[in-house]
Parts: structure tokens; sequence; C-alpha cells
């Protein structure tokens, strides 16, 4: 089953356009990963000015804590790049396979039910990174992963 010319180009419209969007949510939280460390970078300035002793070792550890989290969640964003650049390689294999099929179908008939199933496959890729309540769970799955592995 090919594309029309205007579903395929609405069809890359949309799928760039998720990818800017997910691009531009991973460069918000390394923007946020950067503030959290500036903001301890600066409690622990404020910690060197503490005068007793029990107070700045609390606080050093909640730093330390800090710290960790701050690790974890970079390997979590990571692991969301991961997944951009495995879809950017579906949706731009998907591409090929589309362009290759159309060749092919105008010299021979073409079993169009593997590209049918192809759309359908890259139709669910897109609904699952639109798709919040897919991702929430799957980006704490990741975590619990990292976390099983430490």
């Amino acid at each position: 089953m090919s594309l029309s010319f205007s579903e395929s180009k609405t069809f890359k419209l949309n799928a760039f356009q998720l990818i800017d969007k997910i691009k531009i949510l991973a460069e918000q939280c390394f923007q946020l990963s950067r503030i959290g460390t500036v903001v301890l970078d600066q409690q622990m300035e404020e910690n060197e000015i503490l005068s007793t002793y029990g107070s700045f070792v609390c606080i050093v550890q909640k730093i330390i804590e800090y710290r960790q989290r701050l690790s974890k969640f970079n390997e979590i964003i990571e692991c969301c790049l991961s997944l951009i650049r495995d879809y950017e390689y579906v949706f731009n294999t998907f591409q090929d396979l589309n362009s290759q099929q159309r060749k092919i179908s105008s010299k021979v008939s073409v079993n169009k039910q593997i590209f049918a199933q192809c759309k359908n496959d890259i139709s669910d890729l897109i609904k699952f990174f639109n798709s919040y309540e897919t991702i929430y769970p799957t980006l704490c799955k990741i975590y619990q992963t990292i976390e099983k592995k430490k």
C-alpha cells in the first residue's frame, strides 16, 4: 500500500516535527541538569560558610545525594537520545523502503501487505512517541533498569 504524495508529505512533516520536539525536550533536560549543577555548586559554597560541623556534614550528604540523582537523570536523558536516534533510523529506513516500493510497483506487482505493515509499525512508533502516558512508564523502567545495574 503506497502513500500518496500528500500523505507522505504530511507523514514526513509530522515525523520531523516530532523529532524536533523530542530534541528540544532533551536539550531542555540537559539545560535543567546544568542549572541543577550550578545550584548544587552554590550550595557547596554556602556550606563552606557554615560554622557547625554537624550541619556541614548533613548538607554535604545532601549534595552527594543530589549529584547522584543528577547522574541518574543524565543517564535517562542519554537513553532518550538513543531512542531518538533509533527512531530517526527507523523513519529514514521507512522512507527508503517507501521510495523503493514506488519504483518496484511500477515494474512488477509487489506484496503491498509488507509495506502496509511497515507503515502501521511506523504509525505505532509515532503514537508511542506522542503518548506521554507511554513514555513516562518507559522512562521509569529505564531508570529502574539503571538502578538494578548499579
